[in-house]
């Protein structure tokens, strides 16, 4: 691994900041020039404080010093997300393929990531491939969660009623305990990690697997979990599903038209932009609609 001294001091350099304001109370003046030369390394806990008065987050740090490059996993989950928004899974089909038969776990929550969303989304029950198993122990033995965790935790859900899960998951702890790993990060008065916007992902996809599964009760009742949510922490991508999800549960099961209201201002905004940027959304709005007609007829 290269060493970070020369990031550090790149960084330093365009932010117009001395060696005194960055390393004093950290460093030695006679270290903090061999660092920034490459001929020592240093711990993390000097790292960490160096970077604060660097005013640089680790993940931008990072970034920066891998020549302004993402990482592979961060690579592979932006990659992920574009393809399957836009619906182009020929792309996503054939990057797992390429992935699998290189035979490397470096990316094998990527891997199970898109394995599911393809599988999620052409049925409702589905065999456990084993990157998802992989997953599935993971999200389920730690009890504590980072970021990445909170961002894969929806995933659980599509996995209740696979045909090779067992036990059952039970839906309700998973969210309690996604509700209690996301506390810890909205404490703060603003949402740096934006995990209000995680939140409504995780409550969505409850809402559709319950759907799927015809557990129009519990569906119900989590339209409060929506309304529980700071709107003023949410980005404008976390606004618009917070009220898409609102939309569709007016058309199951409250105020039709008021529902209809909101999901044709929501497809009115999407015309603003020239090129169909989340296709996801659109199959959401027309399936939806279908099975709440439906369900309203029975």
């Amino acid at each position: 691994m290269t060493q970070l001294g020369p990031t550090i001091k790149y960084i330093r350099q365009i932010k117009g900041l001395s060696q005194k304001e960055v390393y004093q109370g950290i460093i030695s003046r006679s270290f903090a020039h061999r660092l920034e030369q490459g001929a020592h390394s240093i711990d993390a806990e000097k790292f960490l404080a160096i970077l604060v008065n660097l005013d640089v987050t680790p993940d931008e740090f990072q970034f920066i010093h891998n020549h302004h490059q993402l990482t592979k996993n961060q690579q592979a989950y932006a990659k992920i997300d574009t393809w399957y928004q836009t619906h182009n899974f020929l792309a996503l089909h054939h990057w797992l393929v390429t992935q699998k038969q290189s035979q490397t776990d470096q990316l094998k929550w990527p891997i199970a990531y898109a394995e599911i969303l393809i599988a999620a989304y052409d049925q409702k029950q589905f065999p456990l491939s084993k990157h998802m198993f992989l997953l599935l122990d993971h999200l389920l033995t730690e009890k504590n969660w980072t970021l990445n965790e909170m961002r894969l935790a929806h995933l659980l859900l599509p996995l209740c009623l696979p045909k090779n899960t067992a036990p059952l998951i039970d839906i309700e702890k998973i969210k309690q305990r996604m509700q209690d790993n996301a506390q810890q990060y909205l404490k703060q008065p603003n949402d740096y990690f934006h995990v209000t916007d995680l939140l409504v992902e995780f409550y969505g996809t409850q809402f559709q697997v319950l759907l799927n599964q015809h557990r129009y009760t519990a569906a119900k009742h989590l339209k409060s979990d929506f309304n529980t949510i700071d709107i003023q922490k949410l980005t404008w991508d976390g606004r618009i599903t917070q009220q898409l999800w609102l939309a569709i549960w007016e058309l199951y099961f409250g105020d039709k038209h008021k529902g209809q209201i909101i999901i044709k201002k929501l497809t009115d905004l999407m015309t603003l932009f020239p090129v169909k940027y989340h296709g996801t959304l659109d199959a959401i709005i027309k399936v939806r609609t279908a099975a709440a007609a439906d369900y309203r007829k029975k």
